[in-house]
């Protein structure tokens, strides 16, 4: 936005100085650099965080990741350390197109990557019986995209 607010204030000095041909000209120019350039940050800032996260959970992401659930917690495991949540604990369920996200009251959060269609489909029916079952809300938003 401040980069169009400094178009818009040099359009309009141009206009006032040298004529409306210069700063329609002006215009014109650089109003396809201001969609370039977003598009550029946009990527720099994808490859920024991507580094970040490799390079903070490059160690986590050599351990295999298991989780398994019962009528009464979720016990998650990386390598030696397990971690066992009970789902009283579940505040929300989200379902998105490609992962389930499991909201806690802890503010933290667990995400499930939909890889297999059958596992998927259990997936899907199990927590949507949990939800039922705690009186917890179950959001489908299968058409959500990052933008």
């Amino acid at each position: 936005m401040f980069l169009l607010l400094i178009y818009l204030v040099t359009g309009i000095f141009l206009w006032q100085r040298n004529g409306a041909i210069i700063a329609a000209l002006f215009y014109v120019i650089c109003l396809p650099l201001y969609f370039l350039y977003k598009r550029m940050e946009a990527k720099q800032y994808e490859k920024h965080i991507s580094n970040f996260v490799h390079q903070q959970y490059k160690e986590s992401l050599q351990h295999e990741f298991s989780l398994e659930w019962d009528d009464q917690q979720l016990i998650s495991s990386t390598g030696d350390n397990i971690h066992k949540t009970p789902w009283l604990e579940l505040e929300s369920i989200v379902e998105i197109g490609s992962l389930f996200i499991l909201n806690f009251r802890n503010a933290n959060a667990l995400i499930i990557p939909k890889s297999d269609q059958v596992l998927q489909d259990v997936i899907r029916t199990d927590l949507k019986t949990k939800a039922e079952t705690l009186g917890v809300d179950y959001d489908e938003k299968l058409n959500w995209k990052w933008s």
